[in-house]
């Protein structure tokens, strides 16, 4: 059995408008977010075995937040294909992986990070900043994803108090 959490990255400025999409950073709120939802993983005892995130600026601030709020300490791999990634992107990620990583987080984007959990679970899904989902995989190995396979775990975002 695999497990997946998809997270969509914290809410990111936009006062910039010179900066490209890719290079935008998270905005205040965005910053405190990502400090509550990790929090909120600690509490909850996730602790993926891999983190696998989109290379956009606001996605690895998103990343390498939430591993500090779950005193995750393993490796983070940014991914540039990540970035406006579709399903098959996401699926072609994780069958890289192999079979070593019982648990993956994958940061990224909208409108793909619904798309997918929809993909895997048959549920839809609005994914608000920061929102994340745990999905449960009847799987041996990455490579054997299908469509409808996944059982919703657990879906939390910043405001669902």
């Amino acid at each position: 059995m695999k497990t997946l959490y998809l997270v969509r990255h914290a809410k990111s400025s936009w006062s910039n408008s010179s900066l490209a999409d890719y290079d935008r950073p998270l905005n205040e709120r965005g910053k405190r977010d990502v400090i509550t939802m990790g929090k909120r993983l600690k509490e909850r005892g996730v602790m993926p075995s891999l983190i696998l995130s989109s290379a956009a600026k606001r996605t690895t601030k998103t990343a390498k937040a939430l591993a500090k709020g779950m005193a995750y300490d393993n490796e983070i791999r940014f991914k540039k294909n990540l970035y406006h990634s579709s399903i098959l992107d996401n699926l072609k990620e994780l069958e890289k992986v192999g079979e070593a990583y019982e648990s993956i987080m994958l940061v990224g984007h909208n409108p793909t990070t619904s798309e997918f959990c929809d993909y895997l679970t048959g549920n839809l899904f609005h994914f608000p900043t920061c929102a994340i989902a745990e999905i449960s995989l009847e799987i041996d190995s990455w490579d054997e994803i299908t469509k409808g396979i996944g059982t919703l775990v657990f879906y939390d975002y910043p405001k669902n108090q």
